[in-house]
C-alpha cells in the first residue's frame, strides 16, 4: 500500500519537474502559435498564462490575464501579469505583452512599438504600487522563440521567480 501512495505522490509531482514545453496542455497551444500560423492573440495570451503558472506555481502567486494597467483611470491591459503577495498586497511583478503571430518575422519597427507598449504598462503600473518589488525588461535584449528557445525561457523565469522569493526584488 505505501509503494502505491508513493507512486501516486511522484506522479502527481512529476508535472512540476518538466520544463514547460514537455507539458502536454502547454505543448498544444504552443503549436497553434507559430510563425505564419493564423491565431488569435488570445491563443498566445493562454500559452504564456499556462508557461507562467508552471514556472512560478501558485503559492504566492497570482496570474492575470487582460489585467488593467491603471484601474479607474484607463481601459489600458496588459495581455498577461503575474503578481507576487507579500505583505497582504499583490504586487505585478511580470507584465506580457503578448502579440498574435504573424506570416513573417515581425520587422524592428513593429518590435519596437511592443516595447514602448510594455515599457508604457509597466511604468504606469509601478507608479500606481503601493510597496515596490522590481519589474524587470530587457528592451535590447534578442527576441526568443516559445518553443526552440523553451529551456532558455524557463531559466530565465525560474531564476526571477527564485529572485522573488528571497525578496532579492526590492528596490
Amino acid at each position: 500500500m505505501q509503494n502505491a501512495q508513493h507512486a501516486q505522490r511522484t506522479a502527481q509531482a512529476l508535472p512540476y519537474l518538466l520544463t514547460y514545453d514537455q507539458s502536454p496542455a502547454i505543448q498544444a497551444h504552443l503549436t497553434q502559435i507559430g510563425i505564419g500560423q493564423v491565431a488569435y492573440e488570445e491563443l498566445v495570451d493562454h500559452a504564456w498564462l499556462n508557461i507562467l503558472a508552471h514556472c512560478f506555481g501558485t503559492h504566492n502567486f497570482a496570474f492575470e490575464r487582460e489585467a488593467l494597467v491603471d484601474p479607474g483611470n484607463s481601459n489600458r491591459r496588459a495581455n498577461v501579469s503575474v503578481s507576487h503577495f507579500r505583505n497582504n498586497v499583490l504586487d505585478k511583478v511580470i507584465v506580457v505583452e503578448a502579440k498574435r503571430p504573424t506570416m513573417t518575422e515581425p520587422t524592428t519597427l513593429k518590435w519596437n512599438s511592443v516595447r514602448q507598449e510594455l515599457q508604457d504598462n509597466m511604468v504606469t503600473i509601478r507608479s500606481n504600487a503601493t510597496t515596490v518589488q522590481t519589474m524587470d525588461w530587457a528592451p535590447g535584449a534578442a527576441v526568443l522563440d516559445l518553443s526552440a528557445d523553451a529551456h532558455r525561457i524557463q531559466s530565465i523565469l525560474r531564476l526571477k521567480k527564485n529572485t522573488i522569493e528571497a525578496r532579492d526584488n526590492d528596490y
